[in-house]
């Protein structure tokens, strides 16, 4: 890793300060100075893209639907509908609906499987299309995921496992070098830990000392039955439901043994004190194993390598690691210290108090300080609504132990959100909650461009913002209602679950075809113009091609497929929602982009999830597939009846359609297109996206939230096909 021998030698050069201090430091005395420590978050600088949204004054004229929806002009091209799906456009513009089990043009179930099956269907049938936020906040999501996944299986678990047998390497030496019986001991439980590891990864183990060996096997059976409580190897609580391969990691073996690795890895804490007071071994053993590390240049570049790239994709740490028991380390033990006096109580003590000078955790913060080999990341929105749960403690089961999607988009400011929060008997339970919530609203408030620009997690929390908004005079009706509003909740927490779903292992969990021919006409499709989503899409690809490349990660196809994404997609709907809201009419070329989006669509996520298949019906079931799942977190012992030990889950379902009336030249128009199905339920498992899709199957409305089951009508009865096509 580039620096690396700087950052070593600074870590034993500018914190020999610290050991020059023989006093004894208690809590909140003479912190060590971090005035030369901003190193340690070296290396992370980011490319700055600047953000420049368009300033756009909507003149589309105001219009009305008739009631029998006799003033659309092309209602007949789309056969049938139910009273209740006629007073829906009438009324709010819009309707949602479910898509029925079977099509005969595309087969069995295909329209669910992706909102672009909607707009290449359109295509079929020649009709109109309205192009949804969704659908481009999808294509991200397909990119982002498989992206994640090719670094994982190809880069990181080879440095993942050379990484591991190195570190029980050196382990085991230090094991046999030391003297002193009590470290000793805890240098044997070291050797366990990454014998663990080494399991897992399915490595055979050197020979270690048969105590070792044991603990190993037994922390190895635990993890692998995703079953268990209590670690003897740190005799603190695991919560093993968490190995459990789920997201993207289900796809492979390998895939698996890089989750269950590196979930260990942050899983498996050193707290520094527990309900009995301070713990010496597990300071003690966490100091054994940043040594480890430092002695080894070898030993830090291998763990950069695997824990640094996911500081820009995902987030930085939430609880300590090597680099802060480094400055612990060398600063109160010296430059070279003496490893069998790494008990002795002063310098515990002095590590001990000096733990202040690092902040606290944001999330799962009641547990106080923890060192781990590779931290779970402080991700934005986990730590918000850390803020929003109670925790339950020894006297006082929690009144609120969990959180929802709208308590996301309420802290963003979304005030339809809020409304419903406050309306919510749930939320009425903890007394705390109302203050909790503006305190969250006041964070984010006031955070700066450049909090949001940090990384590519953040990017897209940023993007999910602007739904956030109410379009008033000037936007089309179909805008301007409660209703749409609500459509906007759902793509705005749609895109979230995606956004959970990728990162799983990462985040820290709060705790409480192209084709086509040649048509007569083609008919006037439309744009949602939500400029604004499309705009910090825009910005969030172009930063996220410029960030990658700087840190040599971006191949030149990936980059080229994403750049197509941005300059064939995402721009060209910037510019004609643009003119939508101008009231201006789009050329033969615009028009003719929007009829054969869904073939653009297919290509481009084809290349981001499989760059070697040919055709997306090649792709395995389950990648076929949009719906996947996330669990948030576990839910505790509570006083606001949520069931104890259940899972709180979000997930996406299958393609919903949206049927639009859109003014065009003083006319009336109906398209129709796809978006997300956002759910939330409480689940008995942690589920995997294979199961989620079985149980999506056979349960369609499973986890549609209560705030959606109004705008989501009946099925929309199946669209003739029309006389003449191409």
């Amino acid at each position: 890793m580039k620096k690396v021998y700087l950052l070593l030698s600074l870590i034993l050069v500018s914190l020999l300060l610290i050991s020059c201090n023989k006093k004894e430091i208690e809590k909140n005395e003479e912190p060590i100075s971090t005035e030369e420590l901003a190193f340690l978050e070296e290396y992370t600088e980011v490319v700055d893209i600047p953000y420049n949204p368009k300033s756009v004054e909507p003149k589309v004229p105001e219009y009305e639907v008739n009631k029998d929806l006799s003033n659309v002009e092309n209602l007949a091209s789309f056969g049938n509908f139910t009273a209740s799906q006629k007073e829906a456009l009438s009324n709010y513009g819009f309707f949602i609906a479910p898509i029925g089990d079977t099509n005969p043009e595309l087969g069995e179930n295909e329209l669910k499987e992706q909102i672009f099956r909607i707009y290449e269907d359109n295509e079929y049938k020649n009709l109109p299309s309205f192009i949804t936020s969704d659908s481009i906040m999808h294509m991200y999501h397909l990119f982002y995921d498989n992206f994640l996944k090719r670094l994982e299986e190809s880069t990181l678990l080879p440095k993942l496992e050379s990484l591991t047998a190195q570190m029980l390497e050196d382990s085991l030496y230090q094991y046999n070098s030391l003297s002193d019986k009590e470290v000793k001991e805890l240098s044997l439980r070291n050797v366990a830990y990454f014998a663990t590891a080494m399991k897992i990864l399915d490595k055979s183990l050197p020979v270690i000392p048969p105590e070792a060996e044991k603990m190993a096997l037994e922390e190895y059976n635990k993890i692998m039955k995703a079953n268990g409580i209590s670690s003897d190897i740190l005799n603190t609580e695991i919560d093993y439901s968490q190995f459990t391969p789920r997201g993207h990691y289900t796809k492979s073996d390998s895939l698996k043994k890089y989750f269950k690795t590196v979930m260990y890895y942050g899983q498996a804490g050193f707290f520094v004190e527990d309900e009995k007071g301070v713990r010496d071994d597990l300071i003690g053993m966490a100091l054994l194993m940043t040594d480890t590390v430092y002695k080894s240049k070898e030993n830090y570049e291998l763990w950069s390598d695997v824990y640094e790239p996911v500081n820009f994709l995902v987030e930085s740490a939430d609880d300590l690691g090597i680099k802060e028991y480094g400055v612990l380390l060398y600063g109160v033990y010296g430059k070279t210290p003496d490893l069998n006096t790494i008990l002795d109580s002063e310098k515990i003590q002095r590590v001990y108090g000096n733990l202040e000078m690092f902040p606290k955790p944001s999330i799962a913060d009641s547990k106080g300080y923890s060192y781990r080999f590779m931290p779970q990341r402080a991700v934005l929105d986990s730590a918000l609504m850390q803020r929003l749960i109670e925790v339950t403690t020894e006297t006082q089961a929690s009144r609120r132990p969990i959180y929802s999607g709208l308590d996301i988009m309420a802290t963003f400011g979304d005030d339809t959100a809020i409304k419903m929060q406050w309306e919510d008997p749930y939320n009425k339970i903890w007394p705390s909650y109302e203050e909790k919530l503006k305190e969250n609203q006041a964070i984010v408030a006031n955070m700066k461009d450049e909090d949001w620009k940090s990384n590519l997690y953040r990017g897209w929390l940023w993007t999910l913002k602007e739904y956030a908004r109410e379009f008033g005079k000037g936007y089309p009706m179909f805008m301007q209602n409660e209703a749409w509003e609500k459509k906007d909740l759902n793509s705005a927490l749609g895109s979230w679950a995606e956004l959970k779903h990728d990162t799983v292992l990462y985040g820290k969990q709060t705790m409480a075809e192209m084709g086509g021919g040649y048509v007569e006409e083609i008919p006037k499709s439309y744009v949602e113009p939500n400029i604004a989503i499309y705009e910090k899409l825009s910005w969030l690809v172009e930063y996220t091609i410029e960030n990658l490349e700087a840190r040599e990660m971006l191949d030149e196809t990936t980059k080229n497929y994403l750049s197509d994404f941005k300059v064939y997609i995402i721009d060209p709907l910037i510019a004609i929602s643009e003119k939508e809201l101008n009231n201006e009419a789009l050329t033969e070329e615009e028009n003719s982009m929007l009829h054969y989006i869904g073939g653009a669509m297919e290509g481009i996520s084809l290349r981001f999830v499989n760059d070697q298949s040919t055709y997306w019906d090649l792709l395995d079931e389950t990648d076929r597939s949009m719906a996947i799942v996330s669990d948030l977190m576990k839910v505790p012992q509570n006083e606001a009846d949520v069931p104890p030990n259940t899972f709180l889950s979000v997930g996406v379902g299958p393609a919903y359609e949206i049927y639009v009336v859109y003014p065009i030249d003083g006319k009336l128009y109906l398209g129709r297109g796809g978006i997300f199905s956002y759910r939330e339920f409480l689940s008995d498992e942690r589920l995997t996206d294979e199961k989620w899709q079985l149980q999506v199957k056979e349960e369609p409305e499973k986890g549609i939230p209560y705030w959606m089951e109004d705008l989501i009508q009946e099925e929309k009865e199946d669209i003739p096909i029309p006389g003449i096509w191409y």
